[in-house]
């Protein structure tokens, strides 16, 4: 349950912040922020992970919020 409520919100809190705020400043920090938060999160609670699982993991989280960004209307 913890892990599927961390996962939902990494997602749902960011679109909404972009949703609400949809300046190109907003969207971009909010992206950046949360990219960088969700690697740093799960280097430490991920301890058996491998750095490339964590950058792969990490790296897929951002394409997400990416593609949101992209398709967003300024």
């Amino acid at each position: 349950m913890l892990m599927a409520t961390f996962s939902g919100c990494t997602l749902i809190v960011p679109m909404l912040i972009m949703v609400l705020d949809q300046r190109r400043t907003t969207t971009l920090v909010t992206t950046s922020g949360f990219t960088l938060a969700i690697g740093f999160i799960l280097a430490w609670w991920l301890d058996d992970a491998h750095a490339h699982d964590i950058i792969m993991a990490t790296a897929g989280y951002a394409a997400v919020l990416v593609v949101f960004v992209g398709t967003s209307d300024p």
